[in-house]
């Protein structure tokens, strides 16, 4: 199977490649600027509406209230959250002057208008794969929104959004024509349901019921429906949960009121909890308000009557539990981001790369852009160089509308997007046999095979073969090694070799091979035929090291 960051490596050489013999100083500077994107962190935009929450989520993402939060427009400029080896922030100007200012932000120590970009270095090490982008509100009176589009549309190559999670605390029909916007603008700035993801936040604030789940959960469901394809995931949280939770919000004196609280029965609470405004009048009632809302304190309060001897470290990780934020919430969408970062960024050099076409094919470097374009032409199947984008691809054509899909077919594609695993991208549980992930690829190659030929030699049926290519793929990877069963089974219960390579062999046979360390079984057999050995030992373990290493082979 293609490596993950093959395409990536291959589009960064095009690129370097293309700009060296350019004579087009605005072509060179393109192609300059896309491979230079591709060495660096995905970046990941969160935006949304004003006051949907996203300084809250971008906290909850980060475990640290770094983001200024406020209930109303908080947010005026754009703000990169990268890494440093010690927490600043730089503010920029219009002048290209950098100020320093205190985390986390507030006072931005002039007037926002002047203000260009905040840039905040943090030493955590995930922020060396991800920058994340905290943009102003959409929807706004002040020019903040031109801001944000031109972050997320713009033609500026260093610029521009790779990935984007919007925050919507409702479906309204703003929040569905913006993300019809970015997916007809998938051109500009490769936004499609490829890296675009919503999140429901403030889920809590719409249910009467003690348990906003239920709501929730039906909310997603009508969100995913109206956005269709042109999200990949949907996803609910309660990004205040989530925010207190994984930045470690709550302080003793707060521990010590909900104690308190959690001491009185669930009435009397439950009827202190109906006015959060009196609730909230005296200071400590008023941070608990501010910390965790009425679902956030009923959480805490009933956990602690459950767990009295429970202290801060319980209590936050019982909230992240409560938010929404773990698996296979908001954390399963970022994590897909992070493991596929660089297939995201390749993603977006290939868009960026084919936009190219059409504004330089005329100049002095036609014959250069010619083979660019013969490389990254979207009429075609895709190069075997870049077959890991195969499936973004089609995905992202989906999004465009240039491959239309039943809704069972849609679906086995966006699971081809976010699993990790062979079983998971086919939808089968964990732990399947390779017989059965060959099967499932088989199968599904069916439907994909006759997209293909009845599309024929269109977009359509070029990304339909590239899922078919990518499905086959798979089926190769997965299908299991040949080799002398008969011979190997000697080694099942082979005393002369330690018991967790009997193991190995017993998976192999088995056709369990997903956890086996295949080289280093290879590799300690292969110094164990360097011994002396009953010849019919030798030979099992001949057959049993050219097995596992043909395994290593197929999963490099």
């Amino acid at each position: 199977m293609t490596h993950p960051d093959r395409a990536a490596a291959v589009l960064r050489a095009l690129c370097r490649s293309g700009a060296d013999r350019a004579t087009d100083l605005g072509l060179r500077a393109e192609l300059a600027a896309i491979a230079d994107r591709l060495d660096r962190p995905l970046q990941l935009a969160v935006a949304g509406a004003v006051s949907a929450g996203k300084s809250t989520l971008i906290n909850a993402i980060l475990g640290r209230p770094v983001a200024a939060v406020d209930a109303g427009e908080c947010t005026r400029v754009v703000t990169w959250y990268e890494y440093g080896p010690t927490p600043h922030a730089l503010v920029e100007d219009a002048a290209g002057r950098t100020r320093s200012v205190p985390l986390p932000l507030g006072d931005l120590g002039g007037p926002a208008g002047d203000v260009v970009r905040i840039r905040v270095r943090l030493p955590d090490p995930w922020l060396r794969t991800v920058t994340v982008i905290d943009t102003p509100g959409l929807n706004t009176v002040t020019d903040s929104e031109e801001t944000t589009r031109a972050l997320l549309f713009g033609d500026a190559a260093a610029e521009h959004a790779q990935a984007l999670v919007y925050v919507l605390r409702y479906v309204q029909r703003f929040d569905a024509d913006t993300l019809d916007q970015f997916r007809s603008l998938a051109t500009a700035c490769g936004l499609t349901a490829v890296n675009t993801a919503a999140v429901l936040s403030q889920v809590d604030r719409r249910a009467d019921d003690t348990d906003p789940w239920p709501t929730a959960r039906r909310l997603t469901a009508r969100a995913a429906a109206e956005l269709g394809p042109t999200v990949l995931d949907v996803t609910p949280v309660i990004g205040l949960l989530a925010e207190t939770g994984r930045a470690r919000l709550l302080s003793t004196e707060d521990l010590v009121e909900l104690r308190s609280l959690a001491a009185k029965s669930p009435v009397v609470v439950e009827d202190l909890l109906l006015d959060l405004t009196e609730f909230g009048a005296d200071p400590a009632g008023e941070r608990l308000v501010e910390r965790l809302h009425r679902y956030g304190i009923t959480v805490a309060v009933e956990y602690l009557r459950n767990h009295p001897d429970a202290g801060l470290d319980e209590v936050h990780r019982e909230l992240v539990r409560c938010s929404g934020f773990v698996e296979p919430g908001l954390a399963a969408v970022i994590g897909r981001f992070t493991r596929h970062a660089d297939l995201l960024k390749a993603h977006a050099a290939l868009v960026r790369l084919r936009g190219l076409g059409s504004r330089f094919a005329g100049g002095p470097d036609g014959a250069l852009i010619g083979k660019l374009m013969s490389t990254v032409d979207e009429n075609r199947p895709l190069a075997d160089e870049l077959g890991g984008l195969r499936v973004l691809s089609a995905c992202a054509a989906v999004a465009a509308g240039g491959l239309v899909l039943d809704q069972d077919m849609t679906e086995q594609l966006f699971r081809l997007v976010r699993g990790d695993t062979a079983a998971a991208r086919l939808g089968l549980p964990p732990g399947s046999r390779a017989e059965e992930v060959v099967r499932a690829a088989r199968q599904a190659s069916r439907s994909w095979r006759e997209v293909a030929l009845v599309s024929g030699h269109t977009v359509a049926g070029h990304r339909a073969h590239d899922v078919l290519a990518a499905l086959e793929d798979i089926a190769d990877a997965a299908a299991p090694v040949s080799f002398d069963r008969a011979l190997v089974e000697r080694l099942r219960d082979e005393p002369l070799i330690a018991e967790a390579d009997r193991r190995a062999v017993r998976c192999l046979l088995d056709g369990r091979t997903s956890d086996v360390d295949e080289l280093g079984t290879a590799t300690r057999f292969r110094a164990l035929l360097h011994r002396p050995l009953p010849p019919a030992v030798r030979r099992a373990l001949e057959a049993a090291c050219a097995a596992f290493e043909s395994l290593a082979g197929s999963r490099s």
